[in-house]
């Protein structure tokens, strides 16, 4: 069994954080977790987009373009309101040897 942290609390305020990237059936996994559903989203797509250029040497244009046509953004968690989790999958196959970075 895997256990992954979701978020830490100091005080009364949820603290942002980069959650440990996943792969899970050759995607890429990466989190983002704020009280805004929106800022939750801008979250998971810069970690993408971060990943993309440390990874494949993507510029930061390059990464957001690709995350707009190969990124599959999914709301994982909306019972800890006021928390929204939103998850990043991209798949490996979409770069030359499966994705090795």
């Amino acid at each position: 069994m895997r256990v992954h942290p979701l978020f830490g609390v100091i005080g009364q305020e949820l603290q942002s954080f980069r959650a440990p990237t996943g792969r899970e059936n050759r995607l890429l996994r990466l989190d983002g977790c704020a009280p805004d559903l929106m800022d939750a989203t801008r979250q998971t797509v810069r970690a993408t987009m971060e990943h993309l250029g440390d990874s494949h040497g993507l510029s930061r244009e390059e990464a957001y373009a690709l995350c707009s046509v190969a990124v599959d953004l999914r709301i994982h968690e909306v019972v800890d309101a006021p928390n929204w989790v939103v998850g990043a999958f991209l798949p490996d196959d979409i770069f030359a040897g499966g994705g090795n970075g």
